[in-house]
């Protein structure tokens, strides 16, 4: 399991970020069930993408308990394409863009070094979602376009049509975040030399 980090946003209690488990299946289950309308699939589907997709996956918790996740994968035919399939938050606990910071870590992630582009699906109802994604793009500088996808008789009549949403492209995020950790070394380097020079005897 890789390395969790915590966040920490004003007054608001401590988050922690991290790749799913199989057995999270049951929290991100019961955390659908608690944000109508989005679409409840089955407990197993959820353990499945914990056990096989958690590098592409994660949750947020709070003292333990799981309070948002985001559930993506890279399609094997398009390895420059992250597609976001389904994300929840708390409701308690969206304002503090836990959201992002999901998608974020997913995509400062090494599996996702060559992501340049963010799929994503919605119905033309869900401004929640086309809201989330469009701060995703003015965030990354990316470009957003929506697009048909799945037409509401494709969907079987009693479904609304899905848009699909794209944007990008954008600089990979695992490499910008290994750029920011190069120059923050570089700069403690530069202010121990600097430091050393003051301290050398004339």
């Amino acid at each position: 399991m890789r390395t969790v980090k915590p966040e920490i946003t004003g007054e608001e209690p401590k988050i922690l970020i991290r790749e799913p488990v199989l057995k999270d299946g049951l929290s991100v289950h019961q955390l659908v069930e608690r944000c109508p309308p989005l679409d409840l699939n089955s407990q197993y589907a959820y353990n499945l993408m914990g056990g096989y997709f958690s590098k592409t996956c994660a949750v947020a918790e709070v003292d333990g308990k799981i309070v948002g996740f985001l559930l993506g994968f890279i399609p094997p035919e398009k390895q420059d394409r992250f597609f976001v399939w389904q994300v929840a938050v708390d409701k308690e606990h969206r304002r503090g863009g836990t959201a992002l910071k999901l998608l974020d870590d997913i995509l400062s992630r090494p599996a996702c070094a060559q992501v340049r582009f963010v799929e994503a699906t919605a119905t033309p109802s869900n401004e929640a979602s086309k809201k989330f994604f469009s701060n995703f793009a003015t965030r990354t500088q990316g470009r957003i376009e929506f697009s048909p996808f799945l037409s509401r008789e494709d969907l079987g009549g009693e479904h609304e049509e899905e848009l699909l949403i794209t944007i990008g492209p954008f600089t990979p995020l695992h490499t910008t975040k290994n750029e920011e950790r190069i120059m923050r070394i570089i700069e403690q380097v530069e202010s121990d030399v600097r430091g050393y020079v003051r301290s050398f005897p004339a």
